[in-house]
């Protein structure tokens, strides 16, 4: 890191600690290879009561200053933005934690990403020192995008396990748009297959008219190891949905939309809520360029559009003296607009009769 770690605190260290913790769980407890396997423990129990006295009298002395000043991350920071002895301290927390963990559960190996191997060498070395035992550290090349940027929480370009905080949908989005020039190196990370089977996989792509034959493999896999195959079915149908050229494959997409996969669209594309009354009283045309269908352009545009067919609510084409009650609504409350190959928009009608700032603009 470049800087300092921002402080947080006692109520959000708590609030991650349940949440990674709940979703580690999970995430281990579904796949019957780890199910039952996992024990996840939380350094503060041997921290919180340990005063600075035992601190470094029992570690301190065992630590040398000169070795962790040369270490190449500690150098860059003395010569760059300046390091606080808080986070100059860090390494030595690490390594006390791989102490711990190996006399109380007999942990032998740590692991941890490239930019780590500084931290636990210096765990493996307090073990040795303290108990007279060899433990052992492995590096994992860190993951980073086509950029070669390290994609991580701290670097604010992750992606997440909860769904909240990236859904479904966006996982799948994430691992199917992979880059050519990275997709080698995240099916050997993330895919489950042996050695032999990715060989197969990646001669089949030469083979494949499919440009993104080990993106979808991929994408599949991830999706459906985080979240489950309902979760990847629905993000395959949106997709095609927002991806489609139109014409009929698009129509039948349209139709096939179960209200779950509306329900994530509606997050995922622009999209307003209105009352079921303005189907009614409101001027399509009015209507569409309200809701901005057409990104750029007023009410001739609009006009155009409608002329040439260009427009499609629910997948059937609108025209110049269609009306908003000649659609019927999927699962009766959604109508989704379609302009072009780009133009979208997601409406769901409610019940709720409420003045709207629409109807003054609309009317």
């Amino acid at each position: 890191k470049v800087e300092d770690r921002e402080p947080i605190g006692r109520e959000v260290i708590e609030k991650n600690t349940k949440s990674l913790t709940g979703w580690l769980t999970q995430f281990f407890e579904k796949n019957r290879r780890t199910k039952g396997s996992i024990r996840i423990v939380n350094n503060i129990d041997w921290y919180k009561d340990m005063t600075a006295l035992d601190f470094f009298s029992t570690y301190g002395s065992e630590m040398r200053l000169s070795t962790m000043l040369g270490r190449e991350f500690v150098q860059a920071r003395l010569n760059g933005s300046g390091l606080s002895y808080k986070e100059f301290s860090y390494q030595m927390f690490q390594a006390i934690d791989f102490v711990h963990l190996h006399k109380q559960y007999g942990c032998n190996l740590q692991i941890g990403g490239s930019d780590q191997w500084c931290n636990i060498l210096g765990g493996c070395r307090l073990v040795r020192k303290l108990a007279n035992e060899e433990v052992h550290g492995m590096c994992l090349p860190l993951i980073t995008n086509p950029r070669g940027e390290k994609i991580s929480k701290s670097a604010m370009n992750t992606i997440w396990l909860d769904a909240k905080k990236t859904t479904p949908f966006q996982l799948y989005q994430y691992f199917i748009s992979v880059e050519d020039s990275v997709i080698d190196h995240y099916m050997n990370v993330f895919a489950l297959s042996t050695v032999k089977e990715l060989r197969r996989i990646a001669k089949e792509a030469l083979n494949e008219k499919d440009a993104w034959f080990r993106q979808r493999i991929l994408a599949k896999e991830i999706t459906c190891l985080v979240h489950s195959q309902h979760d990847y079915d629905v993000a395959v149908a949106v997709t095609n949905v927002l991806y489609s050229r139109g014409g009929k494959k698009y129509s039948s997409d349209v139709a096939d939309l179960s209200e779950n996969m509306l329900e994530v669209l509606f997050k995922e594309v622009p999209s307003s809520e209105f009352p079921r009354s303005y189907m009614k009283t409101v001027d399509i045309q009015k209507f569409l360029l309200h809701i901005k269908v057409i990104r750029q352009g007023g009410l001739n545009k609009v006009k155009v559009a409608l002329r040439t067919g260009l427009f499609t609510c629910n997948g059937q084409v609108v025209n110049e003296v269609s009306e908003l009650t000649d659609f019927k609504l999927m699962h009766d409350k959604y109508s989704l607009f379609r302009h072009g190959k780009k133009g979208m928009h997601l409406v769901r009608w409610t019940d709720d009769a409420e003045d709207s700032k629409m109807e003054s603009e609309v009317d």
